[in-house]
Formats: C-alpha cells, structure tokens, sequence
C-alpha cells in the first residue's frame, strides 16, 4: 500500500547543524517529506512547487531563521506589513 505524505517539514540551510537536524527529523515520523530551501534561494516558490507534488499534506512544519515578526526563507522574508 502506498503511503501518502502527510507531513511536509521544509529547513533553511542557514541553520546551524541543519544537516544533523535533517538526519534526526528523516524516517522520525511515517508519512514526513524533508524538503531543504538553500539559504541563498526562494524558499517560498520552493514551499510552493514541493507542496504542489504532496497534495495529501495536512501539515507544514518550518525550520529557518527569523527576526521579530519575520520569518526568513533564503531570500525571501515573510512579515505582516
């Protein structure tokens, strides 16, 4: 039976030890997709085009940098204004 991908975890290379991050979170929970936004690209069209190809995916769960109110993806900043 084919096991749909209900989880999409998406980390920016910028993060210190992202590597052992990713090794810990891959296989941690059935159903996980492990995306890597490279810390000098566009991690939203990123987000967006990987989670066009996971259309089960009921969660997202982010590990980047940020500042006050940001929330940073590469180059591209999210920020309420």
């Amino acid at each position: 039976m084919h096991q749909h991908t209900t989880t999409l975890a998406f980390i920016v290379t910028d993060l210190p030890q992202w590597p052992d991050l990713a090794n810990r979170l891959a296989g941690s929970m059935p159903g996980m997709a492990l995306e890597v936004i490279a810390h000098d690209g566009f991690g939203l069209s990123h987000m967006a085009q990987r989670a066009l190809h996971h259309p089960h995916a009921t969660a997202v769960h982010v590990f980047s940098h940020g500042s006050p109110g940001q929330l940073h993806l590469g180059h591209d900043v999210l920020a309420p204004h």
